[in-house]
């Protein structure tokens, strides 16, 4: 993983921040998360990262919060995804610089969801419902995440916007559609879609970052899947975590 991820930062002349989360396991983001993440980039010097996301999204709160503490250590940064980055882990894309794709690289929806008696729903689903405390609870839920997500757009952020009016986002409509609404929360996003919200995309057609950064994601999931463990951590130059210096693959259980 190591040597893979080196490649990586030479092939794409970056330093890098992987986050990668084992597919097999339901939990996905935790807070945790969030807390060791604040320490990397507290205790470690980036300059202008890029960071590698993979994998399904997570509880709402942390997954919000990831793109503010990066934006609170280093003045700005890419995003990088070679696979597959899924509802909630989507949110760190938009205070990101640039999008970096692979051709077959899938984003998917971010709307919010909810347990309610014991099932797990889609608020977007809910918002008209005839059912009083239903509706309720999903309007709050969606409310509270489209929030986020207008907080998460104004500037700086991925998106190459313009405004009709002072403090007014032309494509809110559009985010709305394209990111939140589609018929079933694994439902990715086009490039057709994400050049309509103006998003800063570019797609990377190097063979050799495509044949790397797929074996990477491999190697991260095995590992992943043999330690039993939920996300990994990794860093193309050495992390300082309490203190100890060297480490590169840092995983959470």
């Amino acid at each position: 993983i190591k040597e893979l991820i080196s490649k990586l930062s030479i092939s794409l002349h970056k330093e890098i921040i992987g986050i990668i989360y084992n597919p097999f396991r339901e939990e996905g983001i935790q807070n945790q998360d969030v807390l060791f993440l604040t320490e990397l980039l507290k205790n470690t010097s980036y300059i202008y990262p890029l960071i590698i996301l993979h994998g399904p999204g997570g509880n709402f709160a942390p997954s919000v919060y990831i793109p503010h503490i990066i934006k609170k250590y280093v003045t700005k940064y890419k995003v990088f995804v070679p696979g597959i980055c899924s509802s909630a882990l989507c949110y760190t894309i938009f205070k990101a610089e640039e999008l970096i794709l692979l051709p077959n690289s899938k984003i998917t929806q971010i709307d919010p969801k909810f347990n309610y008696n014991g099932e797990e729903l889609r608020a977007i689903n809910h918002l008209h419902c005839s059912d009083p405390s239903l509706k309720d609870t999903a309007r709050e839920v969606f409310d509270a995440a489209q929030k986020q997500v207008e907080e998460l757009i104004k500037r700086p952020s991925i998106f190459k916007y313009r405004f009709l009016d002072p403090g007014e986002f032309q494509h809110t409509e559009l985010i709305v559609s394209h990111f939140m609404n589609k018929e079933k929360h694994e439902t990715p996003i086009t490039t057709k879609e994400l050049e309509e919200i103006e998003l800063n995309f570019t797609i990377n057609t190097n063979e050799e970052v495509n044949t790397i950064s797929k074996l990477f994601i491999e190697r991260c999931t095995e590992f992943m899947c043999q330690k039993e463990v939920r996300v990994i951590f990794i860093s193309s130059i050495p992390l300082k975590i309490e203190n100890d210096e060297g480490t590169y693959v840092c995983p959470l259980k």
